[in-house]
């Protein structure tokens, strides 16, 4: 009986992992590069592993047209598909996750990515059985520190992962030239933000839905609109 639980196990873990051919991409290898909209390939393919609507797991980069592999494409920055900008996880400072591309909620200055609480990591599962939340949180030990914790309107929990496209760092053997994203909270994007305080007190800004600070956000990039 063990047996055959472990041959059907073993077939849905092949299923799960079988690649597929994913094309028409657009890599940017910096972040000035997607800040500018200068790709370093305009059409590029590359093997799905796994993906769900707000991220995927990608291997093997090749020229479409040339079908050469194409260099460094695992340090890509930023990747642009189907009309949505997708951030390269290797550049998040708080866990190093390699492969794995999330959709960017906002993109200005200050690129937003927003993790739910029920968000699943394609590798949590493996190693901590947790949601992706809970793992950012964990990680860097701010289970205890509801700073990190923003909720929308129904009450829904999230995480706000912060990338300032004009911090770069220099390029090295694992990465390209490129700003860095971390969780963010409540104080330190109030700080970033620089609202007026006779406006908004940190007290009211705490109290404020998710929906409420994407806003901020967004009109934050548009007063401060980065000149290249």
């Amino acid at each position: 009986m063990r047996s055959i639980i472990f041959g059907i196990l073993t077939l849905f873990s092949i299923i799960e992992v079988k690649a597929q051919d994913l094309d028409s991409l657009i890599l940017y290898e910096t972040t000035e590069q997607f800040l500018k909209k200068l790709p370093s390939c305009t059409n590029a393919t590359a093997e799905i592993i796994r993906s769900n609507p707000n991220s995927m797991e990608l291997y093997r980069f090749r020229d479409t047209n040339t079908k050469k592999k194409i260099k460094r494409a695992k340090q890509t920055w930023g990747i642009h598909f189907k009309g949505n900008d997708y951030f390269n996880m290797l550049y998040f400072d708080d866990i190093y996750i390699e492969n794995t591309f999330y959709k960017l909620d906002i993109v200005g200055r200050y690129c937003v990515i927003i993790i739910d609480e029920d968000e699943k990591y394609f590798k949590s599962d493996i190693n901590y059985g947790l949601g992706l939340t809970n793992v950012l949180i964990s990680e860097v030990e701010k289970h205890k520190n509801k700073g990190y914790i923003w909720s929308d309107k129904s009450g829904k929990k999230y995480c706000i992962i912060l990338i300032d496209t004009i911090e770069k760092g220099n390029r090295t053997l694992d990465k390209n030239e490129g700003s860095s994203g971390s969780c963010i909270t409540k104080k330190q994007l109030f700080k970033k933000l620089n609202l007026n305080k006779e406006t908004i007190s940190f007290e009211k800004f705490e109290l404020m839905n998710l929906e409420e600070i994407l806003k901020l956000i967004d009109q934050f990039n548009i007063d401060h609109e980065y000149k290249h």
